[in-house]
C-alpha cells in the first residue's frame, strides 16, 4: 500500500496548477467527450458522504481532493480560470445532499481524524481554486477552520512540513503560493538539498537515494517554480533532465513503487513540465533538457493518457487491481485540459533546432573536339535546418584548354546548365569544322585530295 500513500500525499498539489488567473494555451489531446466521459465516471463513484472512490476507506482524503479539482477544471468555459464555474460544477455533483466540498469540510473539521499540516495544505489549494476562503474554511457553515494557519504550524526547523514525507513539504509550498504568500526560504533550501544525484526527488526526501520517482519530481518542479525559481536554477534543470531520461517510449512515466506505467505518474510529470512553460505534448522540453535526444522520435504523453481511457470513461491504472479507483482519471483530466499554472510560471528556453550537415560537391566537365576543349566546373552547397528548408548556391566557370579527357555533364543549378550548353555549342562548332575540312579533302583541285 505504500505506493497508494505516495500518490495520495502528492496528488492534491496538482490543484496549484488551477489557481492562476490565466490559461497558458496549448493544444489539448483530449476532446470534450474524453474529458466529459472521464468526469462522468468520477461522478458515478461518489459516496454517500460526498467523497469519491473506494480508496478512502483506509486513507481519508485520498481521492476526493483530486476529484473536486478535475470536476472544476472540466467545467471551465473561457480562456481564464473561473472559480465560480468550478464551484458551481462541484456543487452540481452530489449524493445524498453531500458534495465533494461537503466532504472536505468534514475532513477539515476532524470528522475523519486530526487535521495534519499536509492535509490542511491540500484542502487550502482546493479552496483557493473554488474561490473559498482557506483562512476561514466553512462550506457547510458548521464552524470555520484556518487551513493556512494549521499548515504553517507544521513547519519544522529544517524547512520541511513532515519528516520522511517529501510530498507534504512540496504541497505546502504550493499552498503558500495559492494563498498569496511566499514559501519559507528554508523550505526551498530543504527541497533543493533533498535532490538525488540522478536529478530526481524521492518520496522520503533522501538525497543519497537513487530512486526513479517521476511523481515526486514533477511535484518538486511545480513547487520550486511556484517559489520563484526557473530553468536557470540547477535543481530545476536537473529535475527536468531526469524526467526526459525516464520517460517511456510510449510517452508515459512509471511510478516508483513497482515501476508500472500509470496515468497518475504521467499526469504529474506533465504538470511539472508545464510549470516550466513547456508544452509536454511536443518534444521541445525534452530536447532542451536532454540534448542527446534531439531529433529522436517523441511520443506525446497527452496522447498516451487518452489511449488509456476505457469504455466507462476511466483511465486504466495499475491501481485498478484493488478495485477501479478515480485517482488516475482525475489527475489525468487535470493534465489533459488546458493548463492552469501557479501565479509564477517559468519562461521556457528556446527550442533547439536540428541542423542539416553542410555538403559541398565540386563537378568538372570537359567537352572535347579536335580543336577545342570546353571545361565546366560546378560547386553546389546545401545547408539549413532540417524541416525548415536549406539554401542552395551554384557557381560555374568555363575555360578553353588543350584537349584532355572529359568528365560528365553537371546536373545541378541553372547556371551550370547554361554553361554546359555553351560547351556543347563549342563542341558542335569544332565537329562541324572537322567535317568541312574532310569534305574539302575529297574535292578535285584541292590540295591533299585523293584524285
Amino acid at each position: 500500500m505504500s505506493r497508494f500513500v505516495s500518490l495520495f500525499t502528492g496528488s492534491v498539489a496538482l490543484a496549484a496548477m488551477l489557481v492562476s488567473a490565466s490559461v497558458a494555451p496549448w493544444p489539448a489531446a483530449a476532446t470534450p467527450s474524453t474529458v466529459g466521459d472521464a468526469v462522468a465516471f468520477v461522478a458515478a463513484q461518489q459516496r454517500d458522504d460526498g467523497g469519491f472512490g473506494a480508496g478512502e476507506a483506509g486513507f481519508p482524503g485520498f481521492e476526493t481532493p483530486d476529484a473536486v479539482l478535475a470536476i472544476g477544471a472540466a467545467a471551465q468555459a473561457g480562456s481564464s480560470w473561473s472559480a465560480a464555474e468550478a464551484l458551481a460544477a462541484v456543487q452540481a455533483v452530489s449524493k445524498g445532499g453531500k458534495t465533494g466540498l461537503s466532504y472536505l469540510d468534514d475532513f477539515a473539521d476532524g470528522v475523519y481524524g486530526a487535521l495534519s499540516a499536509g492535509n490542511a495544505a491540500r484542502i487550502a489549494i482546493v479552496a483557493a481554486s473554488l474561490g473559498v476562503d482557506a483562512s476561514a474554511f466553512d462550506p457547510e457553515g458548521d464552524g470555520a477552520v484556518d487551513l493556512v494557519a494549521t499548515m504553517q504550524a507544521g513547519l519544522l526547523p529544517d524547512g520541511s512540513f513532515g519528516a520522511g514525507v517529501m510530498n507534504t513539504t512540496l504541497t505546502a509550498m504550493l499552498a503558500y503560493r495559492a494563498a498569496g504568500l511566499a514559501a519559507p526560504a528554508g523550505s526551498v533550501a530543504y527541497v533543493e538539498g533533498a535532490q538525488q544525484a540522478n536529478g530526481s526527488w524521492d518520496y522520503a526526501g533522501d538525497a543519497t537515494g537513487a530512486e526513479a520517482d517521476p511523481d515526486t519530481t514533477g511535484l518538486a518542479l511545480m513547487a520550486l517554480v511556484a517559489s520563484g525559481l526557473g530553468y536557470d536554477d540547477a535543481s530545476v534543470r536537473d529535475g527536468l533532465a531526469f524526467l526526459a531520461g525516464s520517460q517511456n517510449p510510449d510517452g508515459t512515466w512509471s511510478e516508483a513503487f513497482g515501476g508500472e506505467s500509470n496515468p497518475s505518474s504521467t499526469a504529474i510529470a506533465m504538470l511539472g513540465i508545464r510549470a516550466l512553460g513547456f508544452d509536454p505534448a511536443v518534444s521541445c522540453w525534452r530536447d532542451v533538457a536532454l540534448p542527446s535526444a534531439l531529433g529522436a522520435p517523441y511520443a506525446s504523453p497527452a496522447d498516451a493518457l487518452v489511449a488509456l481511457q476505457q469504455d466507462d470513461g476511466h483511465l486504466v491504472s495499475p491501481f485498478d487491481e484493488w478495485g477501479v479507483n478515480t485517482l488516475g482519471t482525475t489527475q489525468g483530466v487535470q493534465a489533459l485540459v488546458p493548463g492552469y499554472l501557479p501565479g509564477v510560471v517559468a519562461t521556457a528556453p528556446a527550442c533547439p533546432v536540428v541542423q542539416a550537415t553542410t555538403t559541398t560537391v565540386a563537378t568538372t566537365t570537359t567537352a572535347t573536339s579536335s580543336d577545342v576543349t570546353a571545361t565546366t566546373t560546378t560547386s553546389t552547397t546545401t545547408s539549413g535546418p532540417i524541416g525548415i528548408g536549406g539554401s542552395t548556391s551554384t557557381s560555374a566557370a568555363m575555360t578553353a584548354a588543350p584537349t584532355s579527357a572529359g568528365g560528365s555533364l553537371p546536373r545541378t543549378g541553372s547556371d551550370a546548365r547554361r554553361t554546359s550548353a555553351v560547351g556543347l555549342v563549342l563542341l558542335g562548332a569544332g565537329l562541324l569544322s572537322l567535317a568541312l575540312a574532310r569534305r574539302n579533302d575529297r574535292r578535285p583541285g584541292v590540295a591533299g585530295s585523293r584524285g
